[in-house]
Protein backbone atom coordinates (compact mmCIF):
# COMPACT_ATOMS: atom_id res chain seq x y z
CA UNK A 1 0.00 0.00 0.00
CA UNK A 2 2.77 2.36 1.32
CA UNK A 3 4.49 1.76 -2.89
CA UNK A 4 0.95 2.75 -4.37
CA UNK A 5 0.22 5.52 -2.27
CA UNK A 6 3.46 7.33 -3.27
CA UNK A 7 2.66 6.35 -7.06
CA UNK A 8 -0.64 8.14 -6.12
CA UNK A 9 0.83 11.42 -5.08
CA UNK A 10 3.78 11.44 -7.60
CA UNK A 11 0.57 11.32 -10.28
CA UNK A 12 -1.42 14.00 -8.88
CA UNK A 13 1.65 16.07 -8.66
CA UNK A 14 2.57 15.51 -12.17
CA UNK A 15 -0.86 16.80 -12.95
CA UNK A 16 -0.77 19.38 -11.05
CA UNK A 17 3.06 20.42 -13.26
CA UNK A 18 1.75 19.48 -16.63
CA UNK A 19 -1.05 21.97 -18.16
CA UNK A 20 -4.33 20.59 -19.78
CA UNK A 21 -3.63 19.91 -23.34
CA UNK A 22 -6.08 19.98 -25.71
CA UNK A 23 -6.57 16.86 -29.01
CA UNK A 24 -2.92 16.87 -30.06
CA UNK A 25 -2.02 17.84 -33.52
CA UNK A 26 -0.21 15.50 -36.58
CA UNK A 27 2.61 18.28 -37.27
CA UNK A 28 5.57 17.56 -40.00
CA UNK A 29 8.74 19.98 -39.25
CA UNK A 30 9.93 22.33 -42.20
CA UNK A 31 12.02 20.66 -45.35
CA UNK A 32 15.91 20.75 -44.50
CA UNK A 33 17.84 22.32 -47.41
CA UNK A 34 20.03 19.81 -49.10
CA UNK A 35 23.41 20.03 -51.69
CA UNK A 36 23.18 19.24 -55.38
CA UNK A 37 26.04 18.88 -58.01
CA UNK A 38 25.00 19.06 -61.06
CA UNK A 39 27.21 18.75 -64.71
CA UNK A 40 26.70 20.10 -68.06
CA UNK A 41 28.11 21.15 -70.91
CA UNK A 42 27.45 24.58 -73.23
CA UNK A 43 28.91 26.32 -76.05
CA UNK A 44 30.67 29.28 -76.60
CA UNK A 45 31.40 30.54 -80.03
CA UNK A 46 33.03 33.96 -79.71
CA UNK A 47 35.25 35.00 -76.80
CA UNK A 48 34.26 38.34 -76.81
CA UNK A 49 30.75 37.92 -77.21
CA UNK A 50 28.14 35.79 -75.42
CA UNK A 51 25.67 36.26 -78.09
CA UNK A 52 26.17 32.80 -79.25
CA UNK A 53 26.50 31.25 -75.81
CA UNK A 54 24.31 28.03 -75.48
CA UNK A 55 23.25 26.62 -72.02
CA UNK A 56 23.08 28.38 -68.64
CA UNK A 57 27.13 28.62 -67.80
CA UNK A 58 27.44 32.42 -67.70
CA UNK A 59 30.02 32.55 -70.60
CA UNK A 60 31.77 35.84 -70.39
CA UNK A 61 32.45 38.49 -72.93
CA UNK A 62 35.47 39.65 -71.91
CA UNK A 63 37.52 37.50 -73.88
CA UNK A 64 40.36 39.04 -76.36
CA UNK A 65 41.75 37.94 -79.82
CA UNK A 66 44.81 39.06 -81.30
CA UNK A 67 46.51 38.80 -84.63
CA UNK A 68 50.18 40.37 -85.01
CA UNK A 69 50.59 40.72 -88.95
CA UNK A 70 54.34 40.97 -90.13
CA UNK A 71 56.12 40.47 -93.81
CA UNK A 72 56.48 36.59 -92.99
CA UNK A 73 54.00 36.24 -90.66
CA UNK A 74 50.63 37.68 -92.06
CA UNK A 75 47.05 36.01 -92.98
CA UNK A 76 44.78 36.58 -96.14
CA UNK A 77 41.51 37.69 -94.56
CA UNK A 78 41.97 37.07 -90.79
CA UNK A 79 38.23 38.26 -89.75
CA UNK A 80 37.44 34.76 -91.27
CA UNK A 81 39.43 32.89 -88.50
CA UNK A 82 36.58 34.56 -85.61
CA UNK A 83 33.64 35.58 -87.57
CA UNK A 84 31.24 32.78 -86.43
CA UNK A 85 30.87 31.18 -89.83
CA UNK A 86 32.76 27.34 -90.29
CA UNK A 87 32.49 27.66 -94.11
CA UNK A 88 35.08 30.09 -94.15
CA UNK A 89 38.84 29.62 -93.79
CA UNK A 90 42.08 31.60 -93.86
CA UNK A 91 45.93 31.08 -93.96
CA UNK A 92 49.25 32.27 -93.40
CA UNK A 93 50.85 34.29 -95.82
CA UNK A 94 54.34 35.94 -96.76
CA UNK A 95 56.56 37.96 -99.27
CA UNK A 96 57.82 34.99 -101.11
CA UNK A 97 61.26 37.09 -101.76
CA UNK A 98 61.23 38.14 -98.40
CA UNK A 99 60.36 35.08 -96.29
CA UNK A 100 62.12 32.65 -98.42
CA UNK A 101 58.97 31.39 -99.66
CA UNK A 102 57.76 30.62 -96.16
CA UNK A 103 55.66 31.78 -93.27
CA UNK A 104 54.28 31.18 -89.72
CA UNK A 105 51.27 33.22 -88.61
CA UNK A 106 49.38 33.28 -85.48
CA UNK A 107 46.31 34.20 -83.52
CA UNK A 108 46.11 34.39 -79.55
CA UNK A 109 43.21 34.00 -77.72
CA UNK A 110 41.82 34.88 -74.51
CA UNK A 111 38.59 32.89 -72.78
CA UNK A 112 37.30 34.01 -69.74
CA UNK A 113 36.32 30.67 -67.83
CA UNK A 114 32.42 30.64 -66.67
CA UNK A 115 32.00 29.99 -63.38
CA UNK A 116 32.16 26.54 -62.26
CA UNK A 117 34.23 25.81 -65.59
CA UNK A 118 36.03 22.58 -64.90
CA UNK A 119 39.32 20.65 -66.98
CA UNK A 120 36.80 18.20 -68.89
CA UNK A 121 35.85 21.49 -70.92
CA UNK A 122 37.09 21.02 -74.59
CA UNK A 123 38.68 23.14 -77.01
CA UNK A 124 36.63 22.51 -80.81
CA UNK A 125 38.70 23.22 -83.59
CA UNK A 126 38.40 23.19 -87.54
CA UNK A 127 41.14 23.04 -90.13
CA UNK A 128 42.49 21.77 -93.23
CA UNK A 129 44.38 18.21 -92.76
CA UNK A 130 45.59 16.45 -96.06
CA UNK A 131 42.95 17.51 -98.33
CA UNK A 132 40.30 17.97 -96.04
CA UNK A 133 38.50 19.94 -93.90
CA UNK A 134 38.04 18.21 -89.82
CA UNK A 135 36.35 19.54 -87.01
CA UNK A 136 37.78 17.50 -83.78
CA UNK A 137 37.69 18.64 -80.05
CA UNK A 138 40.59 19.10 -78.37
CA UNK A 139 41.54 18.34 -74.98
CA UNK A 140 42.97 20.89 -72.61
CA UNK A 141 46.69 20.20 -70.55
CA UNK A 142 45.72 20.49 -66.84
CA UNK A 143 49.26 22.70 -66.58
CA UNK A 144 47.18 25.15 -68.87
CA UNK A 145 44.13 25.27 -67.43
CA UNK A 146 45.55 25.77 -63.91
CA UNK A 147 48.02 28.65 -65.27
CA UNK A 148 45.18 31.18 -64.54
CA UNK A 149 42.16 30.85 -62.44
CA UNK A 150 39.90 33.15 -65.13
CA UNK A 151 41.60 32.65 -68.36
CA UNK A 152 42.09 29.93 -70.75
CA UNK A 153 44.89 31.41 -73.24
CA UNK A 154 45.45 29.89 -76.50
CA UNK A 155 46.96 30.20 -80.12
CA UNK A 156 46.72 28.81 -83.45
CA UNK A 157 49.50 28.92 -85.77
CA UNK A 158 49.42 28.11 -89.18
CA UNK A 159 52.47 27.49 -91.43
CA UNK A 160 54.57 26.23 -94.66
CA UNK A 161 57.50 26.50 -96.34
CA UNK A 162 59.63 26.33 -99.26
CA UNK A 163 59.66 22.62 -99.65
CA UNK A 164 55.98 22.18 -99.29
CA UNK A 165 55.59 21.29 -96.10
CA UNK A 166 52.83 22.99 -94.20
CA UNK A 167 50.19 22.59 -91.31
CA UNK A 168 47.82 24.18 -88.28
CA UNK A 169 49.22 23.75 -84.61
CA UNK A 170 47.13 24.42 -81.29
CA UNK A 171 49.01 25.25 -78.78
CA UNK A 172 47.66 26.47 -74.97
CA UNK A 173 49.62 28.65 -72.28
CA UNK A 174 50.92 27.08 -69.14
CA UNK A 175 53.89 29.96 -68.35
CA UNK A 176 55.17 28.45 -71.91
CA UNK A 177 53.44 27.21 -75.07
CA UNK A 178 52.23 24.00 -74.45
CA UNK A 179 51.07 21.58 -77.45
CA UNK A 180 47.54 20.28 -77.85
CA UNK A 181 47.72 19.40 -81.47
CA UNK A 182 51.26 19.47 -83.63
CA UNK A 183 50.79 17.17 -86.77
CA UNK A 184 52.21 18.30 -90.11
CA UNK A 185 49.63 18.25 -93.10
CA UNK A 186 49.39 18.33 -96.50
CA UNK A 187 47.52 21.58 -97.20
CA UNK A 188 46.71 24.69 -94.39
CA UNK A 189 43.55 26.21 -93.56
CA UNK A 190 42.09 27.57 -90.61
CA UNK A 191 38.69 27.87 -90.21
CA UNK A 192 37.04 28.43 -87.11
CA UNK A 193 37.14 27.39 -83.50
CA UNK A 194 35.34 27.14 -80.11
CA UNK A 195 34.95 26.72 -76.53
CA UNK A 196 33.07 23.47 -74.83
CA UNK A 197 32.97 23.95 -70.92
CA UNK A 198 31.82 21.89 -68.86
CA UNK A 199 29.83 23.36 -65.78
CA UNK A 200 29.52 21.40 -62.18
CA UNK A 201 27.19 23.14 -60.63
CA UNK A 202 27.86 22.98 -56.94
CA UNK A 203 25.04 24.52 -54.24
CA UNK A 204 26.31 23.82 -51.04
CA UNK A 205 24.41 22.50 -48.07
CA UNK A 206 23.21 25.84 -46.13
CA UNK A 207 21.39 24.85 -42.67
CA UNK A 208 18.03 25.37 -42.16
CA UNK A 209 17.27 28.12 -40.06
CA UNK A 210 16.10 28.01 -36.69
CA UNK A 211 12.58 25.80 -35.89
CA UNK A 212 10.38 28.03 -34.05
CA UNK A 213 7.37 25.30 -32.19
CA UNK A 214 4.64 26.02 -30.14
CA UNK A 215 4.44 23.64 -27.30
CA UNK A 216 0.49 24.84 -27.37
CA UNK A 217 0.15 23.28 -30.46
CA UNK A 218 0.49 19.69 -28.93
CA UNK A 219 2.24 18.33 -31.75
CA UNK A 220 2.50 14.52 -32.22
CA UNK A 221 5.60 13.92 -35.07
CA UNK A 222 4.46 10.18 -36.21
CA UNK A 223 7.58 9.92 -38.62
CA UNK A 224 11.08 10.06 -37.30
CA UNK A 225 12.04 14.22 -37.15
CA UNK A 226 15.32 14.63 -38.85
CA UNK A 227 16.29 18.39 -38.95
CA UNK A 228 20.09 20.31 -39.26
CA UNK A 229 19.02 23.32 -37.56
CA UNK A 230 18.21 24.75 -34.44
CA UNK A 231 14.87 24.43 -32.53
CA UNK A 232 13.00 26.99 -30.19
CA UNK A 233 10.28 25.82 -28.47
CA UNK A 234 8.21 28.29 -26.34
CA UNK A 235 4.43 28.10 -24.91
CA UNK A 236 3.05 25.38 -22.36
CA UNK A 237 2.16 22.01 -23.83
CA UNK A 238 3.27 18.47 -24.81
CA UNK A 239 5.41 17.44 -28.07
CA UNK A 240 5.19 13.91 -28.88
CA UNK A 241 7.96 12.42 -31.09
CA UNK A 242 6.34 9.09 -31.62
CA UNK A 243 9.63 7.40 -33.48
CA UNK A 244 12.69 9.74 -32.24
CA UNK A 245 14.73 12.92 -33.22
CA UNK A 246 17.49 13.01 -34.93
CA UNK A 247 20.20 15.66 -35.82
CA UNK A 248 21.86 15.52 -38.67
CA UNK A 249 23.83 19.01 -38.92
CA UNK A 250 26.71 19.98 -36.25
CA UNK A 251 26.44 22.20 -33.10
CA UNK A 252 22.81 21.98 -32.76
CA UNK A 253 20.68 23.13 -29.74
CA UNK A 254 17.06 22.92 -28.12
CA UNK A 255 16.24 25.85 -26.54
CA UNK A 256 12.92 25.30 -24.55
CA UNK A 257 11.68 28.83 -22.91
CA UNK A 258 10.86 28.98 -18.97
CA UNK A 259 7.47 28.73 -18.12
CA UNK A 260 5.59 30.22 -15.24
CA UNK A 261 4.05 28.49 -12.24
CA UNK A 262 1.90 26.86 -11.68
CA UNK A 263 3.26 25.31 -15.23
CA UNK A 264 7.45 24.67 -15.71
CA UNK A 265 6.62 24.90 -19.37
CA UNK A 266 6.57 22.21 -22.55
CA UNK A 267 7.44 18.88 -21.87
CA UNK A 268 8.79 16.41 -24.53
CA UNK A 269 7.98 13.12 -24.79
CA UNK A 270 10.21 10.87 -27.15
CA UNK A 271 11.46 7.44 -28.10
CA UNK A 272 15.22 8.91 -28.89
CA UNK A 273 17.43 11.87 -29.07
CA UNK A 274 20.42 11.64 -30.58
CA UNK A 275 23.29 13.11 -33.24
CA UNK A 276 24.29 11.49 -36.43
CA UNK A 277 27.11 9.82 -36.50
Amino acid sequence: MKIQYKFLIYIIALMAILPMVSATAICTPPVSTLAFNTTFACYQETANSTSDCSGTCGCSATGTYSIPRTLCANWITPANLYDGTWSTSDAAVGSDFDCGFSASSNMYINYTKPTGANNNSKWQAKFYIDFSAVTANYSIPQACWDYDSTKLILRINDWYNAIGDSGDYLYCYSGSWTSVYTTQTIGHNFYEEAMIWNISNITVNTPSPTWNLNCADNCTFRNKVLYDGNINITGVGVLTFLNGLKFTGLAQRITIAKGSLPYLGCALKFKQIRRAI
